[in-house]
């Protein structure tokens, strides 16, 4: 049997590009401390499936033309994935962790 959980996080642009492109850890301005935070909060999540957070007031859930919230938002709150306190813009992402028994 298959179970899961759901998880709302926001979390960085980063660790956002790091779900959808493994290989955007390469990127210039990113420290190799970086990277291993980054790494590491994949690795505490697990099996993970990732998706944008539709918000309450979401017009219209299955067409991201109609709606934005898919849209980042600016914070100082640690990403939820790497605990990073770095401000910058941060996406508010459905996080499904799949648990295999």
């Amino acid at each position: 049997m298959i179970a899961h959980d759901t998880l709302e996080l926001a979390i960085c642009s980063d660790c956002y590009m790091y779900y959808h492109d493994t290989d955007s850890l390469g990127s210039d301005y990113l420290t190799p401390e970086m990277a291993h935070d980054i790494r590491q909060g994949f690795d505490r999540l697990g099996d993970v499936i990732m998706g944008d957070t539709h918000g309450e007031d979401c017009d219209d859930p299955e067409d991201w033309e109609d709606c934005n919230c898919n849209e980042t938002h600016f914070s100082w709150s640690p990403c939820g994935i790497c605990a990073s306190y770095l401000g910058g813009n941060r996406h508010d992402v459905d996080i499904i962790q799949i648990k295999r028994n």
